[in-house]
């Protein structure tokens, strides 16, 4: 895979205007050091440099209770992170809209505070409909839709990352693991998961033999291996019961929605048959297209058992985890059906 682009200055760009929603950067202080145009429309401003008059030294008034503001700070000073924080803000017009905020910290080499980074989402409409979203077909069919235009962002996003790239892959891959990272974070228990699941594929395909090249896209298929669930309803994977057959299907759709998405970046296509392939199975019973033995890629062979694997040693809503030793006895069970024996033999040796 090879990038061009105008360098730092088009990265950082990139990322900071066209990720999904309002970004800002903050000092421990509450000084704010810049926000991006989304913001700006979020809160019905024509420009950053009018918002940015209003709040600063007094951000809190933007919000319609200060002690909600008061409780997020307090959130904020006892951890480095705090997530989908939701509040009743003010837009310029006095208009009142509903924001979930989203505030990570970020600290040099020796653990010191430089500055906070904060996404903020208008939810007002999902706050609005939530109840009918979740208990409706109709809902569901919203939600999707509105789910086809985050894949179009997602996929603008990325698409200009790609064209910015040159000789910053560490920051290009660095950034890759944010979007999967904010992604996990929307599902409890999948907080962490396409990380590991893409240290787990590492581990054994760099035990098989694949070269760097090699490496570096099974790397980057590994976590994005489900950013397709961005088209799926948040609220089937906290699902405490069983799925309904209609949800079950929804969820299948996720490898199909993920290439679709990664279809939209030259740059990515080449590891497009390992996000859409990673549920195949070698006896030929997996989605979405039935293929079996050496018609499915090998590096969507490894990402489906690793995958498979962090899955067994995690808990999930509906039970806790069956724990390593059930993985180890699973992969030999479903060895030379679901899995293919040569990815068994070492995931058995290196995990």
């Amino acid at each position: 895979m090879k990038h061009s682009g105008s360098g730092r200055e088009g990265v950082y760009k990139s990322i900071f205007e066209n990720v999904l929603g309002g970004i800002y950067l903050v000092t421990p202080d509450e000084e704010f050091i810049t926000i991006n145009s989304a913001l700006s429309d979020i809160f019905g401003y024509e420009s950053t440099s009018d918002l940015m008059k209003d709040i600063s030294g007094r951000g809190h008034q933007l919000y319609v209770k200060p002690d909600r503001r008061e409780k997020f700070l307090r959130m904020l000073r006892n951890r480095d992170s705090v997530r989908d924080f939701e509040s009743q803000a003010y837009r310029k017009d006095k208009s009142v809209i509903w924001i979930s905020e989203s505030v990570s910290a970020v600290r040099n080499g020796s653990g010191k505070l430089l500055y906070y980074v904060g996404n903020v989402e208008d939810i007002t409409t999902r706050k609005q409909a939530e109840e009918s979203l979740r208990h409706s077909e109709a809902g569901l069919r919203m939600w999707l839709r509105k789910s086809k235009e985050d894949m179009e962002v997602y996929a603008e996003m990325l698409d200009e990352v790609c064209d910015s790239y040159n000789k910053l892959d560490e920051i290009f891959l660095d950034f890759i693991e944010v979007i999967v990272r904010v992604m996990d974070e929307r599902c409890t228990w999948m907080k962490g998961h396409s990380e590991r699941v893409a240290a787990y594929a590492i581990a054994i395909a760099t035990a098989i033999g694949l070269q760097e090249e090699e490496l570096r896209d099974l790397r980057i298929a590994a976590l994005l291996h489900d950013i397709g669930r961005l088209c799926s309803h948040d609220d089937l994977f906290e699902k405490r019961s069983g799925l309904s057959a209609e949800e079950y299907e929804l969820i299948k759709r996720h490898p199909v929605q993920g290439a679709s998405i990664l279809d939209r970046i030259s740059d990515l296509k080449g590891i497009i048959p390992f996000i859409k392939y990673h549920h195949e199975r070698i006896d030929g019973k997996g989605y979405p297209d039935g293929l079996k033995g050496e018609e499915i890629p090998l590096c969507a062979r490894i990402i489906h058992l690793a995958e498979s694997f962090d899955s067994m040693t995690v808990d999930r809503p509906y039970r806790p985890a069956p724990g390593k030793e059930f993985a180890f006895a699973e992969l030999r069970r479903c060895n030379n059906t679901q899995f293919d024996p040569r990815i068994t033999e070492v995931a058995l040796r290196v995990l």
